[in-house]
């Protein structure tokens, strides 16, 4: 395992209700960059996904119609940091990469919470049919409210980010039969399915699976193994998750400082055959840098009917 430091992200700073992709896909992040006003400091809200592993899926489209923030002062709780409508694609933002929700001028103070209104979710399948289901009440107005995992300590003239993880893996619940794409009947989208932590304050896990290629202790035809699960695990409970892609890599960011345990998996299919489950146990996440992990899956034996 290597532990790097990471530089700090571009300074990129969005006005009300604009949006564009951020440079936390990129190696770094940092909590306060970039100045702002003398007296208020700029507070943006982020979102990625924790990936769903599910081949049958084209596109998950989420509008978010209202972004907030709560803070602990004197005056009115929730602050608007955007009401201008976005929609996503959030199968887009896995890997490290986010998109900026939201992003206003604050009052130096100390923020707790976020709450993001979803007005719309479009879910398209690879044989082009998309579902369009029906939302909470609680997810459209006012909205999730998502306790920021440690809080957020609004500086004069400085930007903090708070980053929102989308587990589409628990938000997404098919109807039918989901052994086959075309006899999916339906989608489910279920709330508090999103977790907020203080960007600047956290550190990620990145690195490459492989597919050891039935040689075991040879590692030069080793080759990249995509569609990987990864699940980061803390005292037992799972915290987020991920998946590799076609070249083996995988990132989750977001967590906060701390040892987690990672598990690698999966799942059979009769082209490419199983593979045994990976576990890596303590690994310790240290606030603004990126610890590397790689693992080599190995085959398991061809299961003849």
């Amino acid at each position: 395992m290597v532990q790097r430091k990471v530089g700090k992200i571009l300074g990129l700073t969005l006005a009300l209700g604009a949006f564009m992709l951020t440079a936390t896909g990129c190696k770094g992040h940092s909590n306060n960059s970039g100045p702002n006003t003398a007296t208020n400091g700029t507070l943006r809200v982020l979102l990625t996904d924790d990936p769903l592993p599910y081949r049958s899926i084209s596109n998950v489209w989420i509008t978010v119609s209202r972004v907030e923030a709560h803070h602990e002062g004197t005056g009115t709780g929730w602050i608007t940091l955007s009401s201008t409508p976005v929609t996503i694609d959030a199968l887009s933002y896995r890997n490290g990469v986010s998109a900026v929700l939201g992003s206003a001028s604050v009052a130096p103070q100390v923020y707790n919470k976020v709450r993001i209104s979803v007005s719309n979710v479009a879910v398209t399948l690879i044989d082009g049919r998309t579902f369009y289901p029906t939302l909470p009440t609680s997810l459209v107005s006012p909205g999730d409210d998502i306790q920021i995992v440690t809080n957020v300590n609004m500086v004069a003239g400085m930007r903090s980010d708070v980053l929102v993880d989308l587990d589409l893996s628990r938000a997404l619940e098919f109807l039918g039969d989901t052994s086959s794409t075309a006899t999916i009947t339906g989608v489910i989208f279920h709330d508090n399915t999103f977790r907020a932590v203080d960007y600047g304050a956290s550190g990620s896990i990145d690195g490459t699976v492989a597919n050891d290629n039935s040689t075991l202790n040879i590692t030069s035809d080793d080759f990249a193994l995509g569609d990987v699960q990864v699940n980061v695990y803390q005292a037992g409970f799972l915290v987020a998750s991920g998946i590799t892609d076609s070249f083996g890599y995988y990132k989750i960011i977001g967590l906060m400082p701390g040892s987690y345990d990672l598990v690698f998996q999966r799942a059979y299919n009769v082209a490419d055959g199983g593979y045994f489950d990976e576990q890596v146990l303590n690994n310790f996440v240290v606030q603004g840098y990126v610890l590397s992990q790689d693992v080599i899956l190995e085959e398991t034996p061809a299961i003849w009917p």
